[in-house]
């Protein structure tokens, strides 16, 4: 949705690009100038079309915009009126991993180092692999501190008891 907004935006300054390429195109074939199939083509770069759109005083357009995934499909989802519309699984977006480490353990002082790790995680088609992997390593700083560096609480129920930052 972000790119289609953004598109038409642009889609003033592309126009008028391509009319004035074109008009550049047929001066110079007037004047006998032979081109290049590359050169015959009207379309402007997305870096001219932003700098057109940039450029004139007054008129900068806004280059920015959002877009959101919102899985329509899965059992969390629901219509207007509250009632379930997804199958009966989170069904819109899955990712798989695992992770292995290698961790030193001193008997005497119960002293832990982690000597090596391995994640494997499945993302899928990723939209910015940087992002993900500063996820996926966040999330996997966070386990190894919470397992191994603090002391997780379990009641006798099986409910996380442990007390947070904030509380």
């Amino acid at each position: 949705r972000a790119c289609l907004e953004l598109n038409i935006t642009l889609e003033p300054h592309r126009q008028f690009l391509r009319k004035k390429n074109q008009a550049a195109i047929e001066e110079q074939q007037k004047e006998g100038k032979t081109l290049s199939p590359e050169e015959m083509n009207p379309e402007p770069s997305w870096v001219a079309v932003v700098a057109a759109a940039n450029s004139l005083l007054g008129h900068q357009e806004k280059l920015s915009c959002t877009g959101i995934f919102a899985p329509t499909t899965n059992k969390y989802t629901t219509d207007v009126e509250g009632n379930p519309n997804g199958k009966p699984y989170h069904g819109d977006y899955f990712t798989f991993g695992a992770a292995c480490s290698e961790v030193e353990v001193d008997i005497l002082t119960g002293e832990m180092q982690t000597l090596r790790s391995d994640i494997l995680f499945d993302v899928g088609k990723s939209i910015n692999p940087g992002i993900d992997i500063g996820q996926i390593e966040g999330a996997f700083a966070w386990g190894i501190g919470y397992y191994l560096y603090e002391e997780p609480l379990v009641d006798a129920k099986g409910v996380d008891r442990t007390q947070g930052v904030w509380e």
